[in-house]
């Protein structure tokens, strides 16, 4: 949405505006960025200087950053940006021929400017949580909803209220009538603050497993589904009943939209699965719909089933939820499909965490391969939780040199269980057999991440 100086004007009462003599409009509110996001800074952009030097405080950032420190700079780069700062900063060091906002509080400022634009557009807001599948989870819910409205999805690997502020404010306009959104739990209290910025219509829960458990505040599953929980305060819940612990906090809300593959009693449920012809049965209050989906696992299909309680939810016609459900597919490289020879190769570029190889090792194929390219190298893993991984498998191999080795050093491996020489990855393994292919943090390496993964399969014996 553009931003000019009037709206600030308005949003702003006691905020005082130096060198601005005309009613100019922003092609950019840059609060936070967003990464992989490019933005011309030749276009005029809204900067605020927030900082947040003590991340491991609040949780939001990995790493500290500080744009009080070096926004004076800025102003000498780029004059013709205009810029938000707090009352208490010392301005005598900037170049004094450009526009300055100053405010009481920078981060309060972001606050009522969202508000001003939350109030005026009035879009429906549906956010999803879990332990696992959020990100896949909230984009086959937005293309569903794409269907009926006019739908923007807020994307970004660790949203905060500023990147949620500057993602929101710069991608909604007049038009938007839904944002889909997920909500990760990086400190206890991190859901409920962006429900308080953003209160979700539609608060969809797709699971609750251990993978918190650490994290300042967090010491069981109980503290996990509490915290997850306020996604749904004043919402519709979206609400996984397979889920004992949700199925206990949610058994008496009137307002929850159920799914589930094992309880038939859900709103959405599996009626039937062919694991030959990997062709799914779904059953949407008593209207069936067949259908392929993008990849046949547990978690796939809670995904699939949460996508289309929120149509259902937002009166989306059965019919075009059946016309389009063998067509949601995931936006973001999670899982890539490959053709190898004769094999069908889903490759895994992500990290290795247990909880997301173990969604994997829940599929549904009749003959299922985990191939471990390359673990992640000083990442702590729970390497007990992968024993019980790989045994889930028809097979693994692991690849045979010094990283992989160390990482399993000091275990006994299950009797499916192997490590194998590169060019002997696909040694024993029938052609029928779909193969999980993992090479962690694949696409966040540099040199790695625009290359397609088949070059890793040359010169293999067969």
């Amino acid at each position: 949405m553009k931003i000019d100086y009037n709206t600030l004007k308005k949003t702003w009462p006691g905020a005082v505006f130096i060198n601005f003599v005309e009613n100019i409009e922003f092609d950019h509110v840059n609060i936070a960025t967003i990464e992989n996001e490019t933005v011309s800074e030749e276009k005029h952009h809204l900067f605020f200087a927030l900082s947040d030097t003590k991340p491991e405080v609040n949780g939001w950032y990995v790493k500290p950053f500080d744009r009080k420190s070096y926004f004076p700079k800025i102003t000498f780069d780029k004059p013709h940006w205009s810029f938000v700062v707090n009352e208490n900063i010392d301005i005598s060091l900037i170049n004094k021929s450009v526009r300055i906002i100053i405010v009481k509080s920078v981060t309060q400022a972001t606050k009522d400017l969202l508000k001003y634009v939350l109030d005026l557009v009035k879009p429906k807001v549906c956010a999803v949580t879990g332990s696992v599948g959020k990100t896949t989870c909230a984009a086959l819910i937005e293309q569903m909803l794409s269907l009926k409205y006019n739908c923007v999805r807020i994307f970004a690997k660790r949203i905060s209220p500023p990147i949620l502020c500057t993602a929101i404010i710069n991608k909604i306009d007049l038009d938007t009538q839904f944002i889909v959104l997920e909500m990760a739990l990086w400190r206890k209290d991190h859901i409920q603050v962006l429900a308080r910025l953003l209160p979700p219509t539609i608060g969809v829960i797709l699971n609750i497993k251990d993978v918190h458990i650490g994290v300042e505040g967090i010491n069981n599953k109980e503290d996990i589904l509490e915290s997850k929980s306020q996604i749904a305060i004043g919402a519709i819940p979206i609400i996984n009943i397979d889920d004992p612990l949700l199925l206990g906090k949610f058994k008496d809300d009137k307002n929850a939209v159920t799914f589930a593959m094992e309880n038939t009693s859900a709103d959405v449920f599996i009626d039937q699965i062919d694991v030959i012809t990997n062709e799914v049965q779904i059953n949407i209050k008593g209207f069936k719909i067949k259908f392929r989906p993008f990849l046949l696992t547990k978690l796939t299909l809670y995904q699939v089933l949460a996508a289309c309680c929120v149509s259902i939810t937002a009166n989306v016609s059965l019919s075009d939820i059946a016309s389009h459900i063998s067509n949601l597919k995931p936006k973001e490289n999670r899982l890539v499909k490959l053709k190898f020879n004769n094999y069908r190769i889903l490759f895994d570029g992500e990290r290795t965490l247990d909880a997301r190889i173990d969604e994997l090792a829940e599929n549904l194929y009749h003959d299922a391969t985990l191939i471990i390219y390359r673990f992640e190298e000083n990442y702590p893993l729970d390497l007990n939780n992968f024993l019980s991984i790989f045994s889930k498998f028809t097979r693994v191999y692991i690849l045979e040199d010094f990283t992989n080795r160390e990482q399993l050093s000091f275990l006994e491996l299950p009797s499916n269980t192997k490590f194998v020489k590169h060019s002997d990855l696909l040694v024993g393994i029938p052609e029928d057999s779909v193969i999980f292919f993992h090479y962690s943090v694949y696409y966040r390496t540099p040199e790695l991440k625009d290359k397609n993964p088949l070059f890793l399969l040359e010169h293999l014996n067969r």
